[in-house]
């Protein structure tokens, strides 16, 4: 063979491995059939219905019909299918999975008897089966650029692609959820986005460009509902606004009045979450209607437009102290107009049963009264504030909480005021009553005080007489080769260190979130720091800090001696330790030759009311029921709650109970857990830390005047 035709040959091969490589699909004999062309793919689209359509150009010259070539990505076969008819143009493929990228290409069928031709493969074009997403909204909100779309099916996760239009490059983000905020986008700018679906690497298509411009003149406040209460002169209002704004001008005159009056709502006195802010008009008058309407502004002092106007009618003001309450049970005709009463109860999971029998015997209590429903839902006492904040109006009518939220809720007006409050604190011990207490007004009704944590022992290593103080605890463990557990790394614990010194928190400054410490003596907190910094380390190997949840396992492969333990673990700790079982109050410290009682953080549940019930009266009067007399003892009985209710703690299932009755002694001398900054746990955590650390000298009075004042200003922020 000569040279040039080995060349002419390769060539030839070249080709049609190109081919087949650009085709995609096997090379087939083209049966030119009055020597037409080849059809052309005009398109491919991935519709609602979960069905690919691919458009051609017809044949010509006697085309009989087409067949289609289609391979998924990542097979190694092709497949076929044949559409009849020569002026076929289009085919609805319903054969395909979701989130899968398809090739296709077209060839017209020209058939003479019984055997068919072929003409050339049209163009390949490719189609990924997942829906094109819809931009559905931008907003402006707390200053961000708040993105959404609508949810995709068969995505991993969403290619974002933003820009300002004075931008040439783009922004891009792979988010997993439907939505993004873009921080701190510029002020008066436009915004151009654009959304991609996603699955691992195969992209979807991109939805339409929307725009939005950053300002907050073309957007305006929603009034969704208000409504007044007479008993605390209070407008509640609750309005939407998607953008971000430094405070509201609310707008309100009585029915009767031809001028507005206005209130100046900035953004930190409002509760905001997002799109919802809730706010209030005091010394509202009773049995009045008034109209509401309001508008945004922001930094630069654009403001909205103005909301619609809505009215709201103040109800008749109520004493309810002037009505008699006899075993938690008051006349039905507190109830005022409420009737076909629905209202909402969140208790923790391991009291939902019984309150929800609790709930019977108070609709038992008030017979001629129609309640429609009264549901008893979980959900945990330390996440109920934050559950309120987030949105009041759905939220339960009566709730469950840790009381070190009772100031966020009071100050927030999202919790009302107890309506009973001279029977209240007559029949529950003082200081559940005084955590209940803002600004001289009791906000909330005390049902448990042992939010907190106690000293539990073996009494096989430990005798009650030992148990009085660290050093007797300390030294029987080490006698019997055995633990004392103290959680010197959580600061719910470890405050312990600095209340017994005499650094205890005082509530806020008046900016409301510095946490205020009472005044204390530096060098008698330092000696005191120093003396528990000297038995950890004389106490090496028995001083252990580690989690209490290790307590009770720890008893019964018997290991540990005593510890310092939540009061959620005593059931399980008596369980392992049966007869040997000791519970007593925090002991004594020596310091300088006095014994200084351990002073604990100790918290209280109550029972609150939202401030925006739709109906206010029923349920004052249930919470009244749920924390009287009563419901105290079945909880204490069958729960082993420690009741605040002063007749139930002197009764045998109180004083028959090691824990309740050592919670009972703490109280008298512990720090309530109320008004406590979020700042304040992690520099309590590090005191206790460095207490027990075995780079640190007890004997150095310099080191620990230092962490005493670091930790003070970490508090409080100053660092």
């Amino acid at each position: 063979m000569r040279k040039s035709q080995k060349i002419l040959s390769v060539t030839l091969a070249l080709i049609m491995v190109l081919g087949v490589m650009v085709v995609g699909v096997p090379t087939m004999t083209a049966g030119a059939a009055g020597g037409a062309a080849s059809v052309s793919l005009k398109s491919t689209a991935y519709n609602s219905n979960a069905t690919v359509t691919i458009g051609w150009q017809k044949g010509s010259g006697g085309a009989t019909g087409y067949q289609i070539a289609k391979k998924k990505l990542g097979d190694k076969n092709y497949s076929y299918i044949y559409v009849g008819g020569g002026n076929t143009k289009s085919y609805n493929d319903k054969s395909v999975v979701g989130g899968t990228i398809y090739y296709y290409q077209v060839r017209t069928v020209y058939k003479v008897g019984n055997k068919a031709n072929y003409s050339s493969w049209s163009n390949s074009k490719t189609i990924t089966t997942l829906y094109r997403p819809t931009v559905t909204s931008m907003h402006y909100i707390n200053y961000n650029l708040n993105i959404n779309w609508n949810s995709i099916k068969g995505v991993s996760h969403y290619r974002l692609a933003f820009k300002r239009t004075t931008d040439k490059a783009w922004n891009y983000r792979d988010v997993k959820s439907r939505y993004y905020n873009v921080p701190n986008p510029t002020y008066g700018a436009t915004y151009v986005v654009q959304v991609c679906p996603m699955n691992g690497s195969i992209a979807g298509q991109w939805s339409a460009a929307k725009s939005a411009v950053i300002t907050i003149g073309n957007d305006k406040p929603e009034m969704q509902y208000c409504w007044g209460e007479g008993n605390y002169n209070y407008i509640f209002m609750r309005w939407t606004f998607p953008g971000s704004c430094e405070g509201f001008i609310v707008y309100y005159k009585k029915a009767q009045d031809s001028r507005w009056s206005t209130i100046n709502i900035t953004s930190d006195e409002s509760i905001i979450d997002t799109f919802n802010y809730v706010n209030y008009i005091d010394n509202a008058e009773d049995e009045t209607t008034y109209y509401i309407q309001l508008r945004a502004y922001d930094k630069y002092g654009h403001y909205s437009k103005y909301s619609n106007v809505t009215d709201c009618y103040v109800d008749k003001q109520t004493d309810y102290n002037e009505f008699e309450v006899n075993d938690s049970i008051v006349d039905e005709a507190v109830f005022g107009y409420e009737d076909n009463i629905t209202l909402k109860v969140w208790a923790p999971d391991k009291a939902v049963n019984l309150v929800k029998q609790q709930v019977e015997d108070f609709k038992k209590a008030y017979p001629n009264k129609n309640f429609k429903s009264i549901q008893v839902v979980a959900q945990g006492e330390g996440d109920a504030g934050t559950q309120l904040l987030n949105d009041a109006a759905s939220a339960a009518d009566v709730f469950s909480y840790a009381s070190d939220q009772t100031n966020m809720l009071a100050h927030a007006r999202v919790m009302a005021p107890v309506a009973f409050d001279d029977y209240v604190s007559t029949i529950n011990e003082e200081s559940a009553v005084n955590v209940g207490t803002v600004d001289d007004q009791l906000y909330s009704y005390p049902q448990r005080n042992d939010n907190g944590y106690f000293l539990v022992y073996d009494k096989k290593v430990v005798s009650d007489n030992q148990a009085k103080t660290l050093e007797g605890i300390l030294a029987a463990c080490k006698a019997k080769n055995k633990e004392f557990i103290f959680n010197c790394s959580d600061g719910f614990y470890a405050c312990t260190f600095a209340f017994t010194a005499g650094v205890t928190i005082d509530g806020f400054e008046n900016d409301g979130y510095t946490q205020r410490f009472a005044e204390y003596d530096e060098d008698e907190a330092v000696a005191t720091l120093q003396a528990f910094s000297k038995l950890m380390h004389d106490y090496k190997d028995t001083f252990v800090s580690c989690d209490t949840a290790m307590i009770a396992s720890r008893f019964a492969i018997e290991i540990c001696g005593a510890g310092v333990d939540g009061i959620w673990n005593a059931s399980a700790d008596k369980s392992v330790l049966g007869n040997n079982f000791g519970a007593a109050k925090l002991p004594t410290i020596n310091v300088n030759g006095q014994a200084k009682q351990l002073v604990p953080m100790q918290g209280y549940t109550q029972l609150g009311v939202n401030a925006y019930s739709k109906f206010p009266a029923s349920a004052q009067i249930l919470a009244l029921y749920l924390s009287g007399e009563k419901c105290q003892r079945q909880r204490a009985e069958i729960l082993g709650y420690s009741p605040t209710n002063k007749v139930v703690q002197q009764e045998p299932v109180v004083t028959n109970n090691p824990v309740m009755n050592a919670m009972k002694e703490q109280a008298e001398f512990a720090v309530p857990q109320a008004c406590v900054a979020p700042t304040f746990w992690d520099p309590m955590s590090q005191l206790g830390n460095k207490l027990a650390a075995n780079s640190t000298n007890p004997g150095n009075k310099t080191f620990f005047t230092n962490l005493l004042s670091q930790t003070i200003r970490y508090i409080r922020d100053e660092w």
